[in-house]
Formats: C-alpha cells, sequence, structure tokens
C-alpha cells in the first residue's frame, strides 16, 4: 500500500495541479486535512480516501473505521456535520501565493536563502554557518563568524474564504 498525503493538495502556487498517485498505483489511501487546505489551524478534521479500484476495498474501509473509532480519532459531532460544507470552502490561492512572494523577497533581502515554495505556506531558511574563525581583509581572524536566524522559522501566511 502507498500512503499519499495529499493535505496541501489544493495550495499549489504558479499555475500548478497535483496529480495523486492513486491515478498510477490503486493501492494508495488518499489522506487530506481540512486544516491544511483552508487554513484553519488544530482543527483536526480531514478524511483519508481510497481508490474505488482499491483491493480489499471494503474490508480495509471496515478496519479503518473500527481503529478510528477504537482510538478516538473521530472528529466531534458538530465538526462531522460541518465536513460536507467544508469540501465546498476554498481559500484565496492567489492571495496566500503573493504573501509568499512578498515573503520571500524580504527574507532574501535579509540575506536569506530560501527557496520560493510550490506549494503549502512555510519557507524555510537554510541553518545558520558553522561557528567557525572567520577571515578579515587584514589576514586577522575573528572567533567566530555571526549565525544567522533559526533553520526551520516558519512564515504561516493566512487568507479568508472565498
Amino acid at each position: 500500500y502507498l500512503l499519499s498525503d495529499e493535505a496541501y493538495a489544493r495550495i499549489l502556487f504558479d499555475g500548478r495541479a497535483m496529480l495523486t498517485p492513486a491515478h498510477f498505483y490503486p493501492a494508495t489511501f488518499m489522506l487530506h486535512s481540512y486544516s491544511k487546505t483552508l487554513l484553519a489551524p488544530s482543527q483536526r478534521a480531514g478524511y483519508l480516501a481510497m481508490s474505488p479500484a482499491m483491493p480489499d476495498r471494503e474490508q480495509l474501509r471496515r478496519a479503518l473505521l473500527l481503529a478510528s473509532i477504537g482510538a478516538g480519532a473521530v472528529p466531534d459531532t458538530v465538526m462531522q456535520h460541518a465536513m460536507p460544507e467544508l469540501e465546498q470552502q476554498t481559500i484565496d490561492i492567489p492571495a496566500v501565493e503573493r504573501r509568499r512572494n512578498r515573503m520571500v523577497v524580504a527574507m532574501r533581502e535579509q540575506g536569506y536563502a530560501v527557496e520560493s515554495p510550490e506549494a503549502g505556506f512555510y519557507l524555510f531558511p537554510p541553518a545558520a554557518p558553522s561557528l567557525t574563525p572567520s577571515s578579515s581583509a587584514d589576514g586577522s581572524t575573528s572567533s567566530m563568524s555571526t549565525p544567522s536566524p533559526a533553520r526551520h522559522s516558519s512564515a504561516p501566511a493566512t487568507s479568508g474564504f472565498r
């Protein structure tokens, strides 16, 4: 079996589109999360989908249902009733993309070597340089180079629904 984490499948930039591996491999579980798709942190609601061509689909569905109930991994009643409407909601991708672009430019202007993400809404600057002696123009060395900010700074971009 293959588990495809598709939490950011709807937050793609620069005209990209996601093609799930389930199109090529029927034994794929597709994991979706509304907390990512709708930029709603801590809303633990989503679903695990299976292709109609999944081998032993009905047996797996029953086993997954019992496991999720037994583990308490079932959304509360309000979220269960909201899910059909949540599925219809979208965020303003162009607005999030503009925020991503502004943040990438601003971080690069501050000296960060940051890549522009193709999806999602986090930026990951590289780790701080090693703390090794650095040379100056006159050949003298300082005790160590100045570290850059933390490796995993994140820059969430929020947006309203449309």
